[in-house]
């Protein structure tokens, strides 16, 4: 015989070792029992914390789409101030005195126009009060007398 055939028997008998010690070993493990779910508080509110944190992680993976944590214009939001007005002042420009009456001219800090009063008209939150040779009185809205000269 051909050495070829004659090892064909020992390798027959050596698989077949190995199929006897693997049945062998198949039968002294005892078989694994699947484990029954237990519904518990604590497995209920571990369950509840975990389902809170998916929502969470899908609301950061929404804002992080539009606003990717690496890019360069990524910043904090500005919290934008409501502009504030600037304060509007009076300024006596001249008095225009005849017989008759006296003109204030005035113009407001805020506008190039230049207003013509008389004594008893309104300007603004101002009221003409009083009208002099080179100055006049004027009550704002909350009260307050204000005089002025020309050139103040």
């Amino acid at each position: 015989m051909t050495k070829a055939f004659q090892d064909i028997p020992s390798v027959i008998s050596g698989g077949v070792a190995i199929l006897l010690i693997a049945a062998a070993l198949l039968m002294w493990i005892p078989a694994a029992q699947p484990q029954q779910a237990v519904s518990s508080a604590a497995t209920q509110q571990s369950e509840r914390r975990l389902i809170a944190a998916q929502e969470q992680l899908a609301a950061y993976a929404t804002s992080m789409a539009k606003r990717p944590v690496f890019h360069q214009t990524r910043l904090p939001p500005v919290e934008q101030a409501e502009p504030v007005a600037p304060e509007v002042e009076l300024t006596l420009v001249g008095v225009l005195d005849s017989a008759e009456t006296r003109i204030a001219l005035l113009r407001l800090s805020n506008s190039p126009r230049l207003y013509r009063l008389e004594a008893g008209e309104r300007l603004g939150k101002w009221m003409i009060i009083e009208i002099g040779k080179t100055s006049i009185k004027a009550l704002t809205e909350g009260g307050a007398l204000t005089e002025m000269s020309i050139g103040d």
